[in-house]
């Protein structure tokens, strides 16, 4: 299991999240364009974490650890939505709208 929640002292400005997917699990949030918005993510090792509309995300974003948490800092390309997706290998846990 995984899952997308704001980073510790992030600010929640921006994200909806509903208890009814997982507590605390980000649903979706709005990336500004040109600028940074993070956010992190809960799981076990080795996953893969991806934009589906990298017109809109690029996979481009960097990373860092915050203890058991991997934050994502991503920029917004163009105007529309993107789904990050998190999983290993073939498959696919959850997704970020």
């Amino acid at each position: 299991m995984a899952h997308f929640l704001v980073p510790p002292n992030g600010s929640g400005v921006g994200y909806d999240v509903d208890s009814k997917l997982a507590p605390g699990s980000v649903w979706r949030m709005q990336v500004p364009l040109g600028s940074g918005s993070k956010i992190a993510l809960a799981g076990g090792a080795g996953l893969f974490v991806r934009s589906n509309n990298p017109g809109v995300v690029p996979n481009a974003f960097s990373e860092s650890q915050n203890g058991d948490l991997r934050v994502f800092t991503l920029s917004g390309a163009a105007l529309g939505t993107s789904m990050l997706e998190a999983g290993k290998g073939e498959q696919v846990w959850i997704s970020l709208q």
